[in-house]
């Protein structure tokens, strides 16, 4: 296979020749600034050792009027109680001096000889910023780039820093993207002693938000025990809350404080950073770009509920830069629900998103580079990168056993959206959870009764809930023994193509005594038989189940609109189309699920992000697996073309994303010559993956959109018809 390397970056105009000028800070307004920051801590500390010597004079001199026989008892007790109070204050107040940074987020440290492009370019960006060049270059799983001092007072005193680049954020951005993002950063250390200046107020500002924003345990507990407990027996706990908040008060008025002395710098720093950022990606695409961001942290926050989801299911994504890419949707993509970024308000180190844009769009800068191949193609070995990062994450930020966790793809834990929002769903409701979203109720009765009135369907929907009550165990069980064992099914096939592709894989968790292809084919293949035996006696089920449902539809179908209730009767008109929909999606649903679990493996893959230095066995996996993905896709495609929509383009080019004929088209492709010509190679391989990912997307919703969309109408149909 040919392999498809990466389109190296270029500049338009040679990175030798600086055009980047910064708008610069006058000497005489950033010293007396600094020197408020710098004084700060000091006068503070002060003000701490002032009030412990008048405290212990105080109790001093009590003592000895107490002792002279000059204080009454009363009082004497009185003073002591409130220098102890006192005492116990400024005991808070040193808690801020002593408390531990926050722990960083585990990294790993790349090296020029592994990652050439990557160092070419920052030594590039370097030089157009003028900032200071980066010590270590390190990675972690995190949707941000940040440049930061390390090695304490001494290494701010060396200039050495730290840049550190988010694979998640490399997974879903161009290479021209993260230049962007990776200058924004350098341009807010400059080189020289201005930018040491501007790393103290940073680093200033950064302590004292965590000193004083920072909650210890005992204080996250007592405002648990204030809420939980009862207005009486609370008073006490409230009345040291309450003298909790007034010793944070001077803590916070020195953070305030500083933050108004590092206003100007900081506000200076940002537009500086913009600036530069500008200057290399353009200014429009600045600007389409910048209220886009807020949605890479999102999607961050997305992988994260499904590593949580995950740990409870002790089932962990195996990439999570690709979970989190696939989540983040394309930069430059107009939100459709009014999103903003991450700083869209503004803040007092930062302008506001609409100061920023008019700012850039002011500038009318022209793209510096040109760029618009994947991020990741500036690293070598991204995938295996990727995957050990994440193994990072677990172990050392999370702390989790990975023996007692099964390593699964990345796209596999996208599925379990679906087995939660069906816990509140109402086909769940409807059937008492003894149907599953992902199965069919649907053309499994034969010897379907005649009679199609009114009281026939009364009848029979009242037979199938007498029959319900004996059965609802069981067929829960046989539901999770099925989904159990599709879900072994989906792990297998994805062992099997990393077998294929020579990528490893801890093969103990899969049950399998080898890391080998056969094995874990003949493993999947007895895994599917028995998964057919379970799904023999789970139809049988699942055919009193279709009577039910159609007896509850059947009786809205055969009456009058005039005769129903309001909400029942405007689901009169739709109920045909939505019926017809569910039909014939439920027919070709075999398909897809024999599609998800090859798509599964073939995601995991991670072709998207493969380089020159690609998996030996990559072409032979993807040759498997690129046939039988393209024909169940074209299978479960061509009979939806005749489906009608009620919207201008037709509901196949809805679900494919593209002309249906032109979808077939591609899929009807000989891919069994994958990787062997110069026109089948990775290239080719990613499109199949973005057309069958879309479509597979886009098949699922619309299936459970309407699945419960029929629940929810017999629902109300059996609420009208039978219990009232």
């Amino acid at each position: 296979m040919s392999a498809a390397t990466a389109s190296h970056i270029s500049f338009i105009e040679s990175p030798s020749r600086a055009k980047f000028r910064r708008s610069g800070l006058s000497w005489l307004l950033l010293l007396p600034n600094l020197a408020v920051v710098l004084l700060l801590p000091l006068l503070f500390i002060g003000l701490l050792l002032l009030s412990c010597w008048w405290l212990v004079m105080q109790t001093h001199g009590t003592i000895n009027e107490f002792a002279l026989g000059h204080l009454p008892a009363w009082r004497a007790g009185a003073q002591m109680s409130l220098l102890a109070l006192g005492y116990l204050n400024c005991l808070l107040l040193f808690k801020p001096l002593f408390v531990k940074a926050p722990r960083r987020p585990s990294t790993r440290l790349l090296k020029a000889v592994d990652h050439p492009e990557l160092f070419e370019l920052l030594s590039d960006l370097q030089k157009i910023s003028h900032s200071m060049k980066p010590s270590e270059v390190q990675v972690d799983n995190s949707m941000r780039v940040r440049m930061q001092v390390t090695h304490g007072l001494f290494g701010w005193l060396k200039g050495h820093t730290t840049l550190v680049i988010g694979l998640p954020l490399a997974a879903s951005t161009t290479s021209r993207e993260l230049a962007g993002a990776v200058i924004n950063q350098m341009a807010r250390h400059p080189a020289g002693l201005h930018g040491r200046l501007l790393q103290i107020f940073s680093g200033m500002n950064a302590w004292l938000d965590w000193a004083v924003c920072r909650r210890d345990p005992w204080e996250q507990a007592l405002a648990q025990a204030v809420k939980s407990a009862p207005k009486r027996r609370g008073l006490p706990m409230r009345l040291a809350q309450a003298f909790l908040w007034l010793t944070q008060r001077p803590v916070w008025v020195f953070m305030a404080v500083a933050r108004v002395a590092s206003a100007g710098p900081m506000r200076r720093m940002v537009r500086d950073a913009d600036k530069c950022e500008a200057q290399i990606v353009g200014s429009k695409a600045f600007a389409e770009a910048l209220p886009e961001r807020g949605r890479f942290e999102r999607a961050w926050q997305e992988a994260g509920r499904k590593v949580q989801e995950g740990v409870k299911a002790e089932r962990l994504p195996d990439n999570l830069p690709l979970l989190a890419a696939r989540h983040a949707k394309p930069t430059g993509q107009k939100s459709r629900d009014g999103e903003e970024g991450v700083d869209s308000q503004g803040s007092l180190f930062c302008p506001s998103d609409e100061a920023r844009i008019r700012q850039a769009l002011a500038w009318g800068f022209k793209p510096m580079m040109d760029g618009d191949s994947e991020a990741s193609s500036l690293f070598r070995d991204f995938n295996d990168l990727a995957r050990q990062s994440t193994q990072f994450y677990y172990q050392q930020d999370l702390g989790l056993n990975l023996s007692r966790c099964r390593v699964v793809a990345a796209e596999e834990t996208l599925k379990q959206r679906h087995e939660e929002t069906a816990q509140c769903s109402f086909v769940e409701r409807f059937f008492q959870g003894m149907a599953d979203p992902d199965r069919v109720v649907c053309g499994l009765v034969q010897n379907a009764s005649a009679a199609h009135d009114l009281p026939s369907f009364v009848a029979e929907l009242k037979s199938c809930r007498q029959w319900m009550p004996g059965m609802v165990d069981q067929v829960r069980m046989l539901r999770r023994e099925w989904s159990k064992g599709w879900q072994r099914c989906r792990d297998l096939e994805m062992g099997h193509a990393f077998a294929l592709a020579g990528m490893p894989l801890d093969n103990h968790q899969y049950g399998v005594a080898a890391h080998s292809a056969p094995l874990y084919r003949e493993e999947h293949d007895a895994q599917a038989v028995s998964l057919s035996f379970t799904e023999e006696s789970l139809v049988h089920s699942e055919a009193r189940l279709e009577s039910l449902l159609t007896a509850a539809l059947g009786l809205v179908a055969l009456s009058p609109p005039s005769t129903l209730p309001e909400a029942l009767a405007a689901r009169t008109a739709e109920l045909e189309w939505q019926a017809g929909l569910y039909v014939a999606l439920g027919q070709q649903l075999a398909h897809m699920r024999n599609l998800t679990t090859l798509f599964n493996a073939y995601q995991a893959l991670g072709l998207r992000h493969v380089g020159a230095s690609m998996p030996m066995g990559l072409p032979e996996a993807l040759r498997y697996l690129a046939p039988r993905i393209a024909s169940l896709a074209g299978q479960a495609l061509q009979p939806l073309q005749a489906l009608p929509s009620r919207s201008a383009p037709s509901l196949a080019e809805e679900l494919a994303g593209m002309n249906p004929a032109e979808a077939l088209a591609f899929l009807g492709r000989d891919w069994a010559r994958l990787g062997t010509t110069q026109e089948m190679g990775i290239a080719e391989a990613v499109a199949l993956g973005r057309l069958v990912e879309r479509f597979s997307d886009h098949f699922f919703s619309l299936y459970h959109r309407v699945f419960d969309w029929l629940s929810e109408t017999a629902e109300m149909a059996e609420a009208h018809f039978v219990r009232a």
